[in-house]
This record gives C-alpha cells, structure tokens and sequence, in this order.
C-alpha cells in the first residue's frame, strides 16, 4: 500500500485552490440582478428614470414637469405633466385624491398605472422617482414606483410598476406609445379605502382618461384581488398587450391624437339643471347651472363637474368662528369625506362646503346629505 503525503503548505494552498474555483463557479452561476422586484421585468431600468425623487410622503405630487418631447393626448397637446405619488400622471393639475375614481366618467386628463393610495413614508418603502432618457433609440419620460407601500406608512406589502411615455414625432406630430409596466402588485388599497392590510375596499383602478372624451380603463380596474400577484389569471403581472408578448406590460399606440385597437368609453355629460338652494330654512339663489350628481337623493352641485357624489353644505357666516370652520371639515372628513373644500358665497353670506364623497354614503352622511342642499 503506497501512502501519499501531502506538506502543511501545499494542502493550505489546494483548499484556497478549491474554494476560489467555487466562489467563481457561484458568479457565473448567479443571476443577474435587476432594478425592479421580482416578476416578469417589465419595469425599465432606464437611469434617466431615477434621475429625480418625489420624496417621501402621502398624497403628494410634483409641480409642473416638462417631458421632452410634445404628446396628442386624444386630443388636447402637451408637453408638461404632473407626477403624482397615487400611481398616476395627470396633464391639467395635480391630483392628491387616493380613493380611486373611475376613469371612464372623470373630467381629469391623466394616465393611471395603478391608481391607489401609495405611501412612501413607511420604513422599507421606496420613493417615485422621474425623468427622461431613450427607449430603443427614442426619447422617452419615465415614472418609477418600485416598491412601494400603501397608507398609512404600510410596508408588509410592496408594489413595483412603472409609467413610460416614448416620443414617435418619427411617425407624426404628437405621436407617442403608452407603457403601464407592472413587476409585482401585493396590495391594491389604502387602508382608508376600505381596504384591510392593503386588500379588499375600493381597489386599483388602471388605464387613461383625456377628460372630456374618452377613457379606457384595463379589465380588473375596481375589482378587488383583480390584479394581485396572487391572481395567476387576471394579475397584471400575468398579462401582457404588447407586440413582443412581454408579461406585465400594456402598450398603446397614440397615432393623429387616437388609440386604435381598444375600444374607448365616451362619458355621458350629466343633465345640467337650473336649481335652488335651501338651507335651514331660508333659500338662495345660485347663479350659473347646476348639475344633477349620482347620490341616493337628486343634488346639486353649484356649477361644479359631476363626481362620485357631491355634497354642499351651507353654514352662516356669522357663526363660522375659524375653529368652527376646521372643526367642521373634520366632522365631514370623518364622516366619509374624500376631501372637502370650503367655498364662500358673499351674496348668501355663508360658507359653503364641498363634500365629495368616495364610495358608499354613512347613514350620518345620508342625513346631512338630503337635509341641507336639495331641490
């Protein structure tokens, strides 16, 4: 029997020999990583699109920004937008709302990857970030929401999709594409929503709207468990409307201020009424026209675009002591109130309150509703 000997040295040297070999073989092996969560890596990992941050916070926006290049948005032409941290653009102002609203019936101009109520300000939570850069060789705008949480400074569950505007100027003027790109989607509601622990409640809504004549929403918008990573039929991450087959992304196609291959929903304008306030007893007259809003009781809503229900409150002036005033707005915020902006009407001396409501009416909300403000 012939025994080898191997030195103390020359064995040290063949073990650091071996775990090298190893430690190379881990790197080839290994993955490349990627920006955005896990999933189908629709996200574009474009730098331009991290070059600004919308920092931390809930229900904030930017102000004006200019996107590079000029777009038809099925009609009216821009080439500023507004990024806002609730999972969309919008084109005529900012937009803080974070129950999401139908996008087929609303007067906003906006483009929603996923309309909820993101928040940024959670421990774990990335941040909205923006910018502009090239996609296959064409400028391009971008607006990444990678990881983000829900309100209120939720981040148990995380979200990653991404908004892309790419200037086609090479096809027409105003010519742009469309990208709703989508790498994870664990949540789908604020809890102030309705939702609980980011579920269930008045759930994501997706897709665009020009404000005044056409709107297209994706199939699932409003429907809770719809697009969650846990829906392996209508998950976002799952589906694709893209010519490569890509999973998670959606593309449209803006052409001469159109969409071809989708059909668009034209919005039905309210019925516009002359009306009359009454208030405690003693009555106004509002000038202008008024518009019947879909509420339990018919409403009127002083001029103001229809909504998901609007409520207008009147309260005398000569009682409204400031503290009054905010004590009020929160008696109505918690009563159900989206938000709520006060109005005066010099020739009513009063203040005036518009409630709009989000959703489903309190039984409190119904009784202030049909007391105050009907005709």
């Amino acid at each position: 029997m012939t025994r080898v000997t191997v030195s103390r040295s020359k064995g040290i040297f063949l073990l650091l020999l071996a775990a090298s070999i190893l430690f190379s073989l881990s790197l080839i092996a290994a993955p490349t990583p990627h920006a955005a969560a896990a999933g189908p890596n629709a996200v574009r990992t474009n730098v331009g699109f991290t070059t600004n941050v919308l920092p931390a916070n809930d229900d904030g926006s930017t102000g004006l920004v200019n996107m590079g290049f000029s777009t038809c948005f099925l009609g009216p032409t821009f080439n500023q937008l507004y990024v806002n941290n609730n999972g969309n653009i919008t084109f005529d102002q900012p937009l803080s709302t974070y129950t999401p609203f139908g996008l087929n019936s609303t007067n906003r101009k906006i483009i929603a990857a996923f309309f909820a109520d993101v928040d940024t300000r959670g421990g774990g939570s990335g941040l909205v970030t923006y910018g502009a850069d090239t996609v296959n060789g064409r400028t391009a705008f971008g607006v990444n929401y990678v990881n983000v949480g829900y309100f209120s400074s939720r981040t148990d569950k995380l979200n990653s999709f991404q908004i892309v505007l790419i200037d086609r100027s090479d096809t027409g003027a105003g010519n742009f594409d469309i990208e709703l790109n989508y790498d994870q989607i664990q949540w789908e509601t604020g809890n102030a929503s309705g939702g609980i622990n980011g579920l269930g409640g008045s759930s994501a809504r997706a897709g665009f709207s020009n404000g005044s004549g056409a709107a297209f929403e994706l199939s699932g918008s409003g429907i809770s468990g719809a697009f969650l990573d846990t829906n392996p039929v209508t998950g976002l991450i799952y589906r694709t409307q893209e010519s490569s087959g890509q999973l998670g992304r959606f593309s449209f196609s803006v052409r001469s201020c159109s969409i071809g291959g989708i059909t668009l929903v034209i919005p039905t304008p309210a019925p516009v009424l002359n009306c009359r306030a009454i208030s405690a007893g003693s009555e106004g007259m509002f000038t202008g026209t008024c518009r019947i809003t879909p509420s339990p009781t018919a409403m009127c809503s002083a001029a103001l675009s229809p909504v998901t229900g609007i409520i207008l409150l009147l309260l005398p002036k000569l009682a409204s002591s400031p503290l009054l005033i905010w004590a009020f707005i929160k008696l109505l915020m918690f009563l159900g109130c989206g938000q709520v902006e006060r109005l005066l009407f010099p020739s009513l001396f009063r203040y005036g309150f518009v409630c709009t409501v989000k959703g489903s009416f309190s039984s409190s909300m119904r009784r202030m509703q049909t007391a105050p403000f009907k005709f």
